[in-house]
């Protein structure tokens, strides 16, 4: 069995691209075996659960209140308090607090959990929602999602804000900040501000699945009024079984 506690994924080198760190506490452990794959299940949905989220790098301004689970869960100390990305009661997880450093990135965390039927193959649906902050410059965000599970750590997709002129002519990001093109050259893909629905496909090899969601955010600009981050929210996850691997 993998031991997911202890592994890391790095993506990019350096700090010209930012290392992206998965699974960096505890989420449980993945079983092998259980039951095989039925055809008979396919369209069927997974149940997905939150497992939970945390800032594992770096440090975020919180004092806005805007990250965090949507909506918002009651009686949590980081309970989302503003709803400035108007995501309203869709269920999911905000990253739009801003990087309170101008000189190291911040890594933000968010872990959900299925079982997968070892065999399965999954469609894991989910949208991303990203924007610009408010402010001259807005410091890169970029997101990583991956799958833990007893098979080990894989990444599904990679994503993070365009900055181009491809994509508005937005004014960039400031100074020690990752280029749009080496992004690109990484193998992310550029989403300008606004919505898009995305799939990933996953095969199940028994056991509890993590899916990870890790945020990573770039330093902000420094002597600026007001600093900011961009900002990224997805949904929760809908995971459906599409097939039985030959």
């Amino acid at each position: 069995m993998t031991d997911i506690s202890r592994r890391r994924v790095v993506v990019g080198a350096a700090w010209a691209t930012p290392a992206i760190l998965v699974a960096t506490s505890s989420p449980p452990a993945a079983a092998s075996g259980g039951a095989s794959c039925s055809e008979a299940d396919n369209g069927s949905t997974a149940l997905v659960s939150a497992l939970g989220w945390e800032v594992t790098s770096g440090s975020v301004d919180a004092q806005y209140g805007t990250n965090g689970w949507t909506p918002a869960v009651a009686g949590d100390s980081t309970t989302i308090t503003n709803d400035w990305f108007d995501v309203g009661t869709a269920k999911g997880f905000k990253s739009m607090d801003d990087n309170a450093s101008a000189a190291t990135p911040a890594v933000v965390v968010a872990r959900y959990a299925f079982t997968a039927v070892r065999g399965a193959v999954y469609n894991v649906a989910f949208t991303s929602k990203v924007g610009y902050g408010n402010g001259t410059s807005t410091s890169r965000q970029s997101m990583v999602v991956s799958v833990d599970d007893a098979a080990g750590s894989v990444a599904l997709a990679k994503v993070s804000v365009a900055h181009s002129a491809a994509f508005g002519g937005w004014g960039g990001v400031p100074a020690g900040n990752s280029s749009d093109a080496t992004m690109a050259a990484d193998g992310y893909t550029m989403q300008a501000p606004g919505s898009q629905a995305r799939t990933v496909q996953v095969t199940g090899n028994g056991g509890q699945a993590v899916l990870t969601f890790t945020f990573t955010i770039e330093p902000v600009a420094t002597g600026e009024t007001k600093p900011v981050s961009d900002d990224i929210w997805v949904s929760l996850p809908v995971v459906t079984q599409v097939a039985c691997a030959a």
